[in-house]
Order: C-alpha cells, then sequence, then structure tokens
C-alpha cells in the first residue's frame, strides 16, 4: 500500500487533532507576557522575577522537545500529550496561586516541560510516519497556522480575562484550558502507533538512543514510506 492512500477519516479526525493541540498549547505559552504589568504592580516585584521564570520556561521547552519526541516515537505520542497538556496546565495554575518569588520562577519548569510535550512537533512526528511526503508539509503548515492562531486569540483573551476576573483567576483558568487537549487524544492515539512493543518505562535510555541514531539518513524507515 502507498503511504499517499492511507487518507481514512481516522487520520483527518488526527490531524484535526493534532492542530487543537497547537492552537490550546502554544497561544498562552506564548502570550504570557500580558501578565507582566498586573503581577508586577500587584505583588511589588521587580521584572527581574517574571523574566527569569520566563527564561526558564523557555530553556525547560527546548530541553524537553526531542526527548518528548523521542519517548512518543517509542512508547506512544498520546502520552506524551496527555502529561504535556497535565504538567503545563498544573504550572500555569501554581503561577496563579504562589506569591512567592522563588516558587514562581520554579514554575517556569512545569509550563516548559508541558508545553515542549504538549507541542504539535510531536504530532507531526507520528502523522508524518502515515502520510506521503507531500503532504507532511501541508500538515506542518496547518499546525504552524493553528499555533499561530492560538497566539491571536490568547493575547486578547488573556487581557480580558484579567480585566474582569483578575490576573491570578485568569492563570487559573488557563491552566484548566490545558485540559481541553486531552479529548482530541483519543483521535491521535488511533493511529499514531507507538514503536515500541511490550517495553516498559525502564526502557527510557533506550527510547533516546533510538530516537538519535533515526536522525541517521539511512536509518529512519518505515514501511509506508
Amino acid at each position: 500500500m502507498k503511504t499517499d492512500e492511507v487518507q481514512t477519516p481516522g487520520l483527518r479526525a488526527a490531524i484535526l487533532a493534532g492542530c487543537m493541540v497547537a492552537f490550546l498549547g502554544f497561544g498562552f505559552a506564548a502570550t504570557f507576557g500580558v501578565f507582566l504589568t498586573p503581577m508586577s504592580q500587584d505583588l511589588g516585584w521587580g521584572r527581574e522575577v517574571f523574566s527569569l521564570s520566563v527564561a526558564v520556561q523557555l530553556l525547560t521547552w527546548g530541553f524537553a522537545q526531542p526527548i518528548a519526541g523521542a519517548v512518543a516515537d517509542r512508547f506512544g505520542t498520546a502520552r506524551v500529550l496527555a502529561f504535556g497538556a497535565i504538567c503545563a496546565g498544573i504550572g500555569f495554575a501554581l503561577r496563579g496561586m504562589t506569591t512567592d518569588p522563588t516558587a514562581f520562577v520554579l514554575t517556569g519548569i512545569f509550563v516548559g516541560a508541558g508545553t515542549g510535550a504538549a507541542s504539535f512537533p510531536i504530532v507531526i512526528g507520528a502523522l508524518g510516519k502515515i502520510v506521503s511526503a507531500e503532504r507532511r508539509s501541508f500538515i506542518l503548515g496547518l499546525g504552524t497556522a493553528a499555533a499561530s492562531l492560538g497566539m491571536f486569540v490568547a493575547a486578547p483573551t488573556a487581557t480580558t480575562m484579567i480585566g474582569t476576573i483578575g490576573w491570578q483567576t485568569a492563570l487559573i483558568v488557563i491552566g484548566g484550558s490545558f485540559a481541553l487537549i486531552l479529548p482530541f487524544l483519543i483521535f491521535i492515539a488511533r493511529v499514531a502507533k507507538p514503536t515500541a512493543s511490550g517495553s516498559s518505562a525502564s526502557d527510557f535510555g533506550h527510547a533516546l538512543s533510538v530516537e538519535y541514531c533515526s536522525e541517521r539518513p539511512t536509518a529512519r524507515r518505515h514501511p509506508l514510506v
């Protein structure tokens, strides 16, 4: 069977679900700067506290993505996305509840790890194995557009929530919004199968080695490609 013949309704639903993951998972994380002024004024913090938390978030995000991709490829994309959504939701909720500068900075670890794991590149890595090479760029474009739309919607939404319910409640609501990702993972799980068979979580190190070795030109193969 050729790769371009594997265009089932389930695959279309998985692509749409992946776009929703990009929309929900990237928007608020990328527009968190709108909280700088109200938080600094209310808590009396300098900009360095807020900036350091965002820096920790971005560093963790960059570190988490390749690890999340390796684990998703080995043990299942939906599990990794679910972990990311829960972790990011907890991070944002903690940001709304903490008043300690050190704790606030450390929440960047939760948010960064969560948004790194619940990101569209994780989805495209799984779906890219079961679609034709010509369609991969199109799917990537859809995910990028969905993430950009999420940013477009998230900034005014967050600003409106800050003005109506306060920044603390707004952050808790944003944390809860990551739970909306979970139902879409059902559609992704139906088509994105892990490459491990009967493996346990103890094979984490092996998952990483498999992923990094697969970056070699002759090592990355799939039966449908």
